[in-house]
């Protein structure tokens, strides 16, 4: 999550989805950033309105250019899956080295915030803020060269 009162730009991060290079790309233009997710890395665009609801004191709302990158469902949920079975996560509950891919979909992702749809992600339910743009994983290399 970056935010940068100076360009005025808000970046949603979502998982999985380049969200570490954007950060590297675009954080020395950004005042705020969480680059862990424990810090608030990942938090959704009304998460994000809520904390930093004070911005439109400074700057009105519609100025700034809201944006995230979305993955395709099925890309995204592999790419979990195989982040998952790295070393980082080696002995932890939520690993999935040595699971079957059927037992990660049917169990894991039945539980894990991760897995959740990625589109409300980018909804602010506060009505605060207006996502501006989102970019298609896809189509990273050629919107986010």
């Amino acid at each position: 999550m970056l935010i940068s009162l100076s360009h005025k730009f808000i970046f949603v991060a979502n998982l999985k989805s380049a969200s570490s290079s954007i950060e590297r790309a675009l954080s020395s233009h950004a005042q705020f950033r969480a680059t862990k997710t424990g810090w608030g890395k990942h938090d959704d665009l009304s998460t994000i309105s809520t904390k930093f609801g004070w911005v439109d004191k400074h700057i009105p709302r519609e100025e700034f250019f809201v944006f995230g990158v979305i993955r395709e469902p099925v890309d995204y949920i592999l790419s979990l899956y195989n982040f998952h079975t790295g070393p980082s996560f080696e002995g932890k509950k939520h690993s999935s080295k040595g699971v079957a891919f059927d037992h990660f979909l049917y169990n894991w992702c039945v539980t894990s915030w991760q897995a959740k749809p990625q589109h409300p992600r980018f909804i602010d339910r506060r009505g605060k803020f207006q996502i501006s743009h989102v970019i298609e994983f896809s189509q990273l290399e050629t919107e986010f060269p």
